[in-house]
Order: structure tokens, then C-alpha cells, then sequence
């Protein structure tokens, strides 16, 4: 059973990153056998699995048509050092490198070589922003889905939605000057400086939806609602 995973990621030259992963298992069995050593095992970290064998069969006598059995002395017993199940200790290193370029950039590079680098339409400021808006979804609209199972009256209705239409101008003034880039971008672009524009924007979309939403919902929902949110 794995108990403990830390990791860590070691950038190099080539700006690709080598993720180390360090896994350790049944460490409560390690020190068991450290400190007791095997013969004297106490069972930490190991499940008690007792022994179910009461009799054993050792012969048959044919004039009674009756086997003999012997007892087992073990029966019931669940000692470590007498079982043939155990968890052992073990720690595992595990490096591995990415070779081609990340998965996000990736995406990025085939969302924008339409009409620059290969066939198909260049992507307009409002195609790129219907794709990112998919990325971090509309709380409101969530929310006043939900509205039957919150019982959120007609007054709270129209002032979810009117904090939602205050909502979607903030977003669509953050996502603007991202697609305008992205749009006006040639044929040739510096796609690592795109992906970083990209995910600062996407941070930025979420952090104003959470503070957006810790704002308003207080003065909108009553606790009981809030704690019903999906």
C-alpha cells in the first residue's frame, strides 16, 4: 500500500522539466522490522490476517471409516512472523522527461496554425472567446439553473441576474485583449509567449469569478441556500 508520493520537477537546459517522484510503501513496516526485527515483527502496517485452519487431516483409518486429524496449534493466531502474507517495505524513485513540448502549448500552436501555418479559417476574437469561456464556466448561470432545488424567489432571480450581467462584462474585458493578440497574430508567432498570455489570462478569469462570487452571493443567497450550492 502506498502511504507517502513527494515530487518535484528539475527544469533543464532545453526549458523541458524532468518530474522526480519519490514513492514510499508500508513505511510503518520499515521501522517494525528496523526496531523488532523479523522474528519479532509486532505487525505495523500490515493487516491481521488470523489463521483459519482448525484441524489438519493426517491419515484415514479404514476399519472405523474415519479420518484422524490434528489439531493446529496456530489456529486463530495472527503473528506476523507466522504468516506467509506481508506488505514489504519499499521505496521507489521514479523520473520520468517529457521529450515533446507541453500538452497546453501543443494546443495552442494547433488552435492557431489554422489559416497561418496550415489549411482551415483563421480563429476571430469572438471564436477565441467562445473556446476560452468554456474554460471557466459562468457561476451565475449555474446557480439560477439550480433555482427550483434553492427555492430562490423572483426577487433574488433578478438580482443574481443582474450581478451576472455585471459578471459577464468583467469577464469579457479580461478575455478581450487576450483574443485581440491571438487574432492579430501572422503566420509566423512566438507561440511559448502566446501560451503565457494565455494561462495568465485564464488565472486571472478565475481569481475575478472567485472574488466576483464572494462579493455577492452573501448579499443575495441566505446561508442556508449557500450551503446548498452545487
Amino acid at each position: 500500500m502506498q502511504l507517502t508520493k513527494s515530487y518535484f520537477e528539475i527544469p533543464n537546459s532545453n526549458g523541458r522539466t524532468a518530474n522526480v517522484a519519490l514513492h514510499i510503501f508500508n513505511p510503518l513496516g520499515g521501522i517494525d522490522q528496523l526496531v523488532h526485527g523479523s522474528a519479532h515483527l509486532r505487525g505495523w502496517g500490515l493487516p491481521a490476517f488470523p489463521d483459519p485452519t482448525l484441524y489438519t487431516v493426517r491419515g484415514f483409518y479404514s476399519p472405523t471409516h474415519r479420518f484422524q486429524y490434528e489439531v493446529n496449534p496456530r489456529f486463530g493466531n495472527t503473528r506476523p512472523a507466522n504468516s506467509i502474507v506481508r506488505a514489504p517495505f519499499r521505496l521507489e524513485l521514479e523520473v520520468s522527461l517529457n521529450v515533446g513540448p507541453p500538452l497546453p502549448l501543443q494546443q495552442l500552436e494547433r488552435s492557431m496554425g489554422a489559416g497561418r501555418n496550415r489549411p482551415g479559417p483563421k480563429l476571430t476574437p469572438n471564436d477565441l472567446k467562445k473556446r476560452y469561456k468554456r474554460n471557466v464556466p459562468d457561476p451565475y448561470a449555474a446557480i439560477l439553473e439550480e433555482s427550483d432545488s434553492l427555492l430562490i424567489s423572483a426577487d433574488q432571480e433578478k438580482a443574481l441576474e443582474a450581478v451576472q450581467t455585471e459578471y459577464l462584462r468583467g469577464v469579457d474585458s479580461l478575455w478581450t485583449p487576450l483574443t485581440d493578440y491571438l487574432a492579430a497574430l501572422g503566420n509566423s508567432f512566438d507561440s511559448k509567449e502566446a501560451l503565457r498570455r494565455q494561462e495568465e489570462t485564464v488565472d486571472a478569469v478565475w481569481e475575478y469569478s472567485r472574488l466576483n462570487v464572494q462579493k455577492t452571493l452573501g448579499t443575495i443567497l441566505s446561508p442556508v441556500q449557500i450551503n446548498l450550492l452545487p
